[in-house]
């Protein structure tokens, strides 16, 4: 009897619970099948029953881009650093539309999928990391156009010609990466919050639009007055808005110390929205 309890007493430990896990990023990468299936039945879902397809995708952004450079460049008249404003608000809709969709799509995600939560066990993370890929591949629809309007400026020459960066093919991507982060963590933790308070969903629009005309995205960082450039440099999406039209464009290039302030909040928000999210799925099903 003695021996029993003492085997018994050697096998069962009781240890606080870690501060933070890594174990939903594990079990969505054992999930990785599900996630490239989810994204391919996103992506027909959004093209199958269209008529232009994914050249829709492709026209409303240039769309757009017109309006803002009639609107912001010719009757606003806002400099826009000696760039073409069609090439200038272009780029800036383009890497903002893909932060806004992720960012917004994630908020969203746990309420939008709680039909399937509750009959299935699916990893939580993986609707999030599903939509930050699906909007990647229609961020990449997006930039042809975008090279195509490039490439146009560039043979007509000029003074407002683009000077594109041979470090744009690394730089890029790495934007899209940074950003893709950034807003699953913002996301995640909205989307934590909503499981108790529906009506944050609201909220999340209108602070996805203050955010926007607090970005540099209709102006550049020049235009913002000497006494408040400091508060746009903590910004984080100062940085990649600035690299970006750098990178593709030309012209000056972004503060380091800018690009610093914006990894650090990215890796911070990251963090703290995968922390955040663990603890309140533990009974999101009950709570839903």
């Amino acid at each position: 009897m003695t021996s029993v309890v003492e085997q018994i007493e050697k096998e069962t430990r009781i240890v606080p619970e870690a501060q933070f896990s890594w174990s939903e990023l594990k079990e969505t990468w054992d999930y990785r099948d599900l996630v490239i299936l989810m994204v391919r039945r996103d992506l027909v879902a959004t093209y199958k029953q269209t008529v232009l397809g994914p050249l829709w995708m492709m026209v409303q952004p240039l769309m757009q881009s017109g309006i803002y450079a009639i609107i912001f460049g010719k009757i606003a008249q806002i400099s826009t650093d000696g760039q073409s404003p069609l090439l200038f608000y272009s780029i800036g809709l383009l890497m903002w539309n893909y932060f806004h969709s992720c960012m917004v799509g994630i908020s969203n995600t746990l309420g939008s999928n709680a039909g399937l939560h509750s009959k299935v066990y699916v990893p939580k993370l993986v609707m999030p990391v599903t939509h930050v890929l699906s909007q990647m591949i229609n961020w990449g629809v997006n930039l042809l156009p975008n090279l195509f309007l490039i490439g146009y400026f560039i043979l007509m020459g000029g003074d407002k010609a683009p000077h594109p960066s041979a470090w744009s093919i690394i730089i890029i991507p790495l934007l899209l990466v940074q950003m893709a982060i950034m807003s699953m963590g913002i996301g995640l933790i909205f989307s934590s919050l909503t499981i108790k308070y529906r009506d944050l969903r609201y909220v999340i629009s209108f602070v996805t639009s203050f955010w926007m005309y607090l970005t540099p995205v209709i102006y550049p960082v020049s235009q913002i007055p000497e006494q408040w450039r400091a508060w746009a440099w903590l910004n984080p999406m100062t940085a990649p808005m600035e690299i970006s039209r750098w990178a593709m464009l030309g012209g000056s290039e972004p503060s380091m110390g800018m690009v610093i302030c914006s990894v650090v909040f990215t890796l911070v928000s990251f963090i703290l929205g995968l922390r955040y999210f663990e603890k309140a799925t533990a009974n999101f099903v009950d709570t839903i």
